[in-house]
Order: structure tokens, then C-alpha cells, then sequence
């Protein structure tokens, strides 16, 4: 939740523009898009967990702190006869050994830590568990359209492959087409970010409310209305999972 907020908040100070207030170089905009799939991995983490709570929570530990103890162990091998590195290598043995006890870590798996099972990424998480002519969930069919209409574009706008190079960065190249101003382009681009971190945050916020009632039911369809008289993608959203389930 907290990480949900900074990186919300973090996309208000970048793309800053209301009077009164010190607003930061319209460029900085083509920032946000890591921003907001950042916000898009962590709807796609809470759906996933809430699906199985108990279990989901014990993975989600024991394969960090998989990889915690991987991390120190790489560290160790390339680094643990380096005098300039015993201070940092003592905190993190401390803090895997820590979690060892925290997470319950079997004797077996503090022996193999490889094989205790990665966290899925999103693309994993929509299929999991399901085989071929399994019905989807609700929650399953969200997660698919997610990844359709939005994890792809902002993967490939944070990885800048040549098409996500294209939609995020080559504004900022003069010459190339679109041929309108590009400070234009650009207030354009920023408007399409905002509304984007918005409505995802939205959805974070949401999905909490729709498993775990924690009574914002009616503001948060309030805001809902009025993101979605905005914004096309946030009605089709709001009318495709919340304005019913709400």
C-alpha cells in the first residue's frame, strides 16, 4: 500500500502543473510509464494474493527471501575476500538469517534455497494454476485484460524496445513524425501518464475495498464517476469490473 502511494505520489511531482506551484519540465512526463507499470505489478500482486491468502502470503516471503540468500551467496563469492566488503556482507547474512526464522524456512530449503519456487511475474499469474478449457474467474478474465491493454505497452515503453521507444521517447526527437509542435505532444503525452497512474490506483484501491470491505465502497465509486466523465479507459474499466461489483 505504501509503496502503491509513493509511486502515485511520485508521478503527482513529476508531472506537476497546477497554478501556483512550482511545475517540473513537461519532458520529464516520458518518466512515468516505468511509474505506472511499477503501479501495474502491484494490482496484478495484491489480485494474486487475495485469491489464496494464507498460501499466496507464505510463497510471496519464502521466494524473497529465496532470493535474498541467492543475492548474499553471489556477493559471498565474488566479494567475501575483500576487507571493503565484510561490513555489508555481516548486515545481509544478519538479515537473511533473520528472515529465515520470520518466513519459516524449512532445513531443506535454507539447504536448496533454488528450489523453493520464484514469485510469477504477471503473465504467470493470469494462468495459474488454470488448465487449457478451465473456466476464468472474474478476477482472472480483469488480470487477462490488464495485460492486454495495458502491462504489454508499459512493458515494452520501460524495456524501450523499438515500438516502446517510439510511443515514450521519440517525441523528444525532433524531425520525426507526429509533425505537430512538440511541446504539444508532449503535454499530450503527460495527460495520457496521469490519467493512466490515476485510474490505476484506482484499481488498486478497488480490488482492496472489493475483497477486503474496508467501507470506502461509496467514495470510491464516487470517484470512479468522476475519473470516468474524463477519461475513456477509466470508464471502460469502471464499467467493465467495478460499476457492479461496487
Amino acid at each position: 500500500m505504501r509503496v502503491a502511494t509513493v509511486t502515485y505520489r511520485t508521478v503527482r511531482l513529476i508531472c506537476a502543473n497546477a497554478p501556483n506551484t512550482q511545475a517540473s519540465p513537461v519532458e520529464y512526463s516520458i518518466s512515468v510509464p516505468p511509474l505506472n507499470r511499477s503501479l501495474l505489478d502491484t494490482i496484478f500482486t495484491l489480485m494474486f494474493i487475495l485469491e489464496d491468502p494464507d498460501q499466496r502470503c507464505a510463497w510471496y516471503f519464502k521466494a524473497g527471501w529465496r532470493e535474498s540468500r541467492l543475492n548474499y551467496e553471489k556477493h559471498l563469492a565474488t566479494y567475501g575476500d575483500s576487507p571493503d566488503w565484510q561490513s555489508w556482507l555481516t548486515v545481509v547474512r544478519d538479515h537473511v538469517q533473520k528472515g529465515k526464522t520470520f518466513f519459516g524456512i524449512t532445513a531443506d530449503q535454507e539447504a536448496n534455497p533454488s528450489a523453493i519456487r520464484s514469485w510469477p511475474n504477471p503473465g504467470a499469474m493470469k494462468s495459474y494454476g488454470l488448465k487449457k478449457d478451465d473456466a476464468l474467474t472474474a478476477g482472472r478474465k480483469f488480470m487477462n485484460y490488464l495485460d492486454d491493454w495495458y502491462y504489454k505497452e508499459l512493458s515494452v515503453q520501460s524495456h524501450l524496445s523499438a515500438f516502446g521507444f517510439e510511443t515514450r521517447g521519440g517525441i523528444l526527437i525532433k524531425g520525426l513524425p507526429p509533425d505537430e509542435d512538440t511541446a504539444g505532444e508532449l503535454q499530450r503525452f503527460r495527460s495520457i501518464q496521469v490519467s493512466k497512474s490515476v485510474t490505476l490506483t484506482m484499481i488498486f484501491l478497488s480490488e482492496l475495498e472489493l475483497d477486503l470491505h474496508l467501507g470506502f465502497q461509496e467514495r470510491i465509486k464516487y470517484i470512479w464517476t468522476i475519473l470516468a466523465a474524463h477519461a475513456l479507459e477509466a470508464k471502460e474499466i469502471y464499467e467493465l469490473r467495478y460499476a457492479s461489483a461496487l
